[in-house]
């Protein structure tokens, strides 16, 4: 994932989200499979627009399963 250093973020107030959470939402650019898997890989990949809605880390284990970052790419 990489997200523009001028990305456009949104905060809302989501109640039926674990009881009621502030999440942020914002567009990022999504690496492809084929930059490989390594943090410092030189081949960027494909890039593909993406939707990305973060949530507190502490409620990560409550979370359906999917993708998960710690750390997001700057450009």
């Amino acid at each position: 994932m990489i997200l523009p250093r001028n990305a456009e973020l949104n905060s809302e107030f989501e109640e039926s989200l674990f009881g009621g959470v502030t999440t942020i939402s914002t567009t990022a650019q999504k690496i492809s499979k084929d930059a490989g898997e390594s943090l410092y890989a030189t081949n960027p990949g494909t890039l593909t627009a993406t939707t990305v809605k973060a949530v507190p880390y502490a409620l990560r284990g409550n979370k359906q399963q999917g993708e998960m970052l710690v750390w997001i790419n700057e450009t």
